[in-house]
Formats: C-alpha cells, sequence, structure tokens
C-alpha cells in the first residue's frame, strides 16, 4: 500500500451500500422527535446544502440527492476508485445537484482557499472510528468550519464496550495479515483461516463464537468477494479502535456540537432497552454525555448512529407533542395480521396488535397526520402521543413520515435515478446492494440485486408478472435457469426476524396449513436458479411491489417515463 492510505485498506474499494438514516429528513425527524429545533422546520422546502465525508462509491449520497432535488450535495472521499465510480453513475443518472471531490479531509479542514458552502448537514458513516487520531481532528475542524449555526451532523461509529470483546480478535487478524502476500481480500481471506484454527485451539481470550460474531446476517448475505472486502475494510485498518460516547461526544464540542439523539428513533425514547433496575441507574444521572455511555453498558451496543447539531435549540415537551401531531404518514410496509417481536438494543419488546389496529385502519386507507392517529388512538381508548406513534411506525419500517411535500420534480428526479441504478446492477461490477431515491418521505432505500433487476424489468415496460420477470432476471443476470450455484448468490430474502417478515407472517396454528411470506420466501440453495429465482420474484411482486408504488418508486405508467 502506498503511503496516502495512512494504514487504511485503499488497494480495494468498499462494498455498496445505503444508509437510510443519513438522509436529511431523518436528521430533522430525529431533532424534533428529541425536542430539538432542527436545521429544517416541516413544511417547506427550502434549499439546501448537505455534505457526505466518506462517501465511498456514492451509493447513499446519490439516492438522497435524487429525492431531494432542491438540495445541494457534495461527496468528500480520499480514494480516488471510489469517486471515479460515484462520478459515472452521477453521469449516467443525470445529477446535477450531485457533485464529488477526490481529497483528503485534513487538507480540506486546514485549506484557507477551500470554498465550501455552510452545510445544513454533514454526515459520515463508519469513518470516525477508522481513522487515527490526526484525521478525527480534521473532521471536528472541518465540522466547525463548514457546518452553519442550527446544522446537523451525523456520526457514526464502532462503539465501547460493546466490542470490547472482539478487540483481541481484531489484533490478531490484523497482525497476522500483515505478513500475507496479496491484495487485502487475500490477506484476509488466510487471515479468517487462521482464526478458525486459533479458535478451534480453545483460546482462553477468543470468544468460542469469534467466527459467528465476524459473519453477521449481513455479512454472510453478500457474494464471498464482497463479504471479504467488507471484512478488509472492518478489520485490516491500522487505525481501527471502536470508541466510547463520551469521547465522541468530547470531540464533538470542540466544534461546538451537541448532541440530540441517535438515527433508530425508537431507541430514543426514554428507558427502552433497560430493565427497572438499569432504569432506575440512568435516570439519577444527569442529562449528558456519562449517562448517555452508561446506557451502552447496559445495552452492549456495538454501533452507534449519532446526531449533532451545531446550536442546540430546544423546546419544551407540549410544543413536541403540537409540532408532530401535524407529521404526515405513509404506509411503507405490510400491514401486520399479527403482534409485532422487534429487538431493541438489548431488549425484546413486542407492537400489540389490539392497540394498534385502529391506527393501522386508518393509516392504511391513506396517509395520515399524526395527530390524527393520536385522536384515533383515544377513540378506541387507547392513550399514545404523535411522539410514540412516529418512533414506533417509521422505526419498525411500517410507515414513512413526510414531512414536506411529495412535488413532481421529486418523482421525477427519482425515477431517473432508480433507472439507472437498476440498469447498472448487474454491469461489469455486479452490485448487491442499491440504494433508491424515495420521493415519498424524501429519502432512501436499500435493495437486493434480484430486485434491481425485477425493478429494471418494469422500467423496460415488462408486465408485473412472475414468468415474465423471472426471465428477465435470468437474462441480466446471465444465470443458466438448471444452474444450482449454493450459496453464492443472494436472493434477497427477508431475515426471518425482520419487522416486516413478523409483521406479514401468518404461520400455521390449530392444524391450518397456512404458508407464511418468509417460507414462501426462504431460499434453497440446492435447487436450480430457475426455481429459486421464480420464488424470490414472486415475494417481489406479492409483498415489495406494493411497498414501491407506495413510496412513489413506481406507478402504473412506468413505461412512459417523466421528461
Amino acid at each position: 500500500m502506498g503511503d496516502w492510505t495512512d494504514g487504511y485498506v485503499g488497494d480495494i474499494e468498499y462494498i455498496n451500500g445505503c444508509y437510510p438514516e443519513q438522509a436529511p429528513a431523518r436528521l430533522d425527524l430525529i431533532c424534533l422527535l428529541c425536542g430539538v429545533e432542527p436545521p429544517r422546520q416541516p413544511g417547506a422546502s427550502p434549499a439546501f446544502d448537505y455534505c457526505e465525508i466518506g462517501c465511498g462509491n456514492g451509493s447513499t449520497l446519490a439516492a438522497l440527492a435524487a429525492a431531494n432535488p432542491e438540495g445541494r450535495f457534495v461527496g468528500i472521499d480520499f480514494m480516488p476508485a471510489h469517486i471515479a465510480r460515484a462520478e459515472d453513475a452521477r453521469r449516467r443518472a443525470g445529477q446535477e445537484n450531485l457533485s464529488y471531490v477526490e481529497a483528503d479531509i485534513l487538507a480540506l479542514a486546514d485549506d484557507p482557499g477551500c470554498r465550501f458552502p455552510q452545510f445544513d448537514y454533514i454526515t459520515l458513516h463508519g469513518v470516525f472510528s477508522w481513522v487515527s487520531p490526526e484525521v478525527q481532528g480534521g473532521i471536528v475542524r472541518f465540522l466547525s468550519r463548514f457546518l452553519k449555526p442550527g446544522g446537523a451532523a451525523y456520526v457514526s461509529y464502532n462503539a465501547l464496550p460493546g466490542w470490547t470483546p472482539i478487540m483481541p480478535m481484531q489484533r490478531l487478524l490484523f497482525e497476522y495479515a500483515s505478513g500475507v502476500q496479496g491484495d487485502s481480500v487475500e490477506r484476509v481471506r488466510q487471515s479468517i483461516d487462521f482464526l478458525r484454527k486459533a479458535t478451534e485451539g480453545q483460546s482462553r481470550v477468543l470468544p468460542r463464537d469469534a467466527l459467528d460474531t465476524l459473519f453477521s446476517t449481513d455479512v454472510v448475505n453478500l457474494l464471498p468477494d464482497d463479504r471479504l472486502a467488507y471484512l478488509a475494510h472492518e478489520f485490516l485498518n491500522a487505525r481501527w479502535q471502536p470508541l466510547y460516547h463520551r469521547d465522541v461526544a468530547r470531540h464533538m464540542a470542540e466544534a461546538k456540537l451537541a448532541f440530540v439523539g441517535t438515527a433508530t428513533p425508537i431507541e430514543n425514547i426514554g428507558g427502552v432497552g433497560l430493565s427497572d433496575t438499569q432504569r432506575e441507574v440512568v435516570d439519577a444521572l444527569p442529562d449528558g454525555p456519562f449517562r448517555e455511555t452508561t446506557k451502552d453498558y447496559f445495552n452492549n451496543r456495538m454501533f452507534r448512529r449519532d446526531i449533532y447539531v451545531r446550536g442546540r435549540r430546544r423546546f419544551d415537551a407540549e410544543l413536541r407533542e403540537g409540532r408532530l401531531q401535524e407529521v404526515m404518514l405513509a404506509p411503507c410496509g405490510s400491514r401486520p395480521k399479527e403482534d409485532v417481536k422487534f429487538d431493541v438494543l438489548s431488549s425484546s419488546l413486542t407492537l400489540p396488535l389490539a392497540s394498534y389496529d385502529p391506527i393501522f385502519d386508518a393509516l392504511y386507507s391513506q396517509p395520515r397526520a399524526a395527530g390524527e392517529l393520536v385522536d384515533i388512538a383515544a377513540k378506541a381508548e387507547r392513550t399514545m402521543s404523535a411522539t410514540e406513534i412516529i418512533s414506533i411506525l417509521s422505526g419498525l419500517d411500517l410507515a414513512m413520515p413526510i414531512l414536506r411535500d411529495v412535488t413532481t420534480e421529486g418523482i421525477q428526479s427519482a425515477y431517473r435515478h432508480n433507472r439507472s441504478v437498476a440498469q447498472a446492477a448487474f454491469g461489469m461490477s455486479r452490485q448487491l446492494r442499491n440504494g433508491l431515491a424515495v420521493p415519498v418521505g424524501h429519502s432512501a432505500r436499500t435493495i437486493g440485486s434480484v430486485e434491481a433487476a425485477v425493478l429494471d424489468g418494469l422500467f423496460r415496460g415488462l408486465p408485473a408478472q412472475v414468468e415474465a420477470l423471472t426471465a428477465h432476471v435470468l437474462k441480466v443476470s446471465d444465470t443458466p435457469p438448471d444452474e444450482v450455484r449454493g450459496k453464492q448468490v443472494a436472493l434477497d430474502t427477508p431475515p426471518a426476524d425482520s419487522p416486516q417478515v413478523a409483521a406479514t407472517a401468518n404461520p400455521a396454528a390449530s392444524g391450518e396449513q397456512a404458508q407464511a411470506p418468509q417460507d414462501r420466501w426462504r431460499d434453497d440453495p440446492s435447487r436450480p436458479m430457475g426455481e429459486r429465482i421464480t420464488q424470490a420474484v414472486t415475494g417481489i411482486l406479492e409483498v415489495t411491489l406494493p411497498i414501491w408504488r407506495q413510496l412513489g418508486i413506481v406507478d402504473d405508467s412506468m413505461t412512459k417515463p417523466p421528461r
């Protein structure tokens, strides 16, 4: 590796990914939920400036720029390959409100000739715990210089103390890889083989489930080379260091940034994820970084998605409730048919269907203001606040908050981007995770490769029928229908414990033989690819396509692209 990398993995690209929690609308929403003035108020759609530090190949940024055509978006990354790929995609989609800069953030932060605007939003995903203290200081100076007063920053990072048991494993991988010849993919491949042998040797330090920890559900669903590329970027960085919230908050304070909350709405509900005893300990502490860090000790949180503002302006709970009641909600998932079980931090919670059925009756007929849903719940003798309804429904991806009008320009911009993404998904560099622009909600959404191929078929005017779209997926992926390819093909099967699967499941009970959606979608690697893709396409048409329609991603006139 060249010296320009400063110990960062720079010989291979980072995998494609899309992170909707970086959407400006999400940052505004979390501010409102936490009683803090957001960078932009709901209702109007003024022009704004947005910057992502460490934008990678631009998948998230491009989707957000397409969903928010009134905004001006800038992506910064120090890897030329990332910027080149991002710029190619930008040109294909014709995105004029998006630009990319290949640069070292240290140089930009300290360059008196740098002419960036004052940004309303600055985001960075994962970067802060992967770089040196010097680069962290540069990021802080950049925030201090270019985030406008009242602006919001999104900072996600590997968190302590949750990563404590994994740190010896990372060090072992890193040190072994330093003596391996080849690129980072080969280095991490051999290092994992070494780790497997070390684990089998019953080390008293390495956890017995070390390999399971490495291969989380999201990682396993990647193709082998992408899986190894992800692990290389995660574990082979010389500056890799998980961080306590308290320490990150100290850094942010140097730029006059104050913590607001996490980008996951449910996690901001007071006391969620804590036992009664734990809540008693936390409630005795003053509000601030130490209290938030103490919660991480109880929740064993390994990754934080924190939102800060530069100049925190609080307002009281009564005003918060009044403002949130005006927020519109649109359904973005299948209606639950039974209690929804979900995990929040270290707790397992249940959304009782009996309590939310009146709300679902209203919401799934048409988009509703949160205040309407509060009144509907009250008539059903259920006491709920707009804060609770928005946090839970958006946190479970059952409803999309709409803070601003959905414009024709936004729908057309998202259409152009999504069509380009779908067409490119099976190009020279196959993308297993793709970012779609969501005009309803001004956000983004992640889709997999088979979903992208189905969407491409719909954009090309194919009917929404299993046979036609299966044939298209097989064609664009160059896949023989009778081929058996094992686990090396991701078929976009939703995880069995996802809120949407749990919400739509209707497992057989009392002798009934009804088949749940996750059973219809379950992938069997021993079956021919034609059968597997047919099964996946069936699930996409039944479950995903209605959601795309709800979110304005597709409509019934897709064969007539907007000008």
